[in-house]
């Protein structure tokens, strides 16, 4: 339930500070590392998505590999 607007809040950041503010927020409540990076991106790629040009939005497969390829 907090992942989505915790995407929308990290969509302006790098990768790396997203995934530390993903993490930080995540951990209180799943302590698994595979909960952790699957929040991480799924918030990736909605941040991905916020940051398209408008033609572009219908680029989700690509959205989906960009996040795969930060973990």
């Amino acid at each position: 339930m907090r992942a989505t607007p915790m995407a929308v809040w990290a969509s302006k950041l790098d990768p790396m500070q997203m995934k530390k503010a993903v993490v930080s927020d995540v951990e209180l409540t799943h302590p698994n590392l595979l909960v952790q990076d699957a929040v991480f991106v799924y918030c990736a790629t909605i941040a991905y998505i916020l940051n398209l040009d408008q033609i572009d939005r219908n680029s989700g497969e690509d959205a989906v590999y960009y996040a795969l390829d930060l973990c």
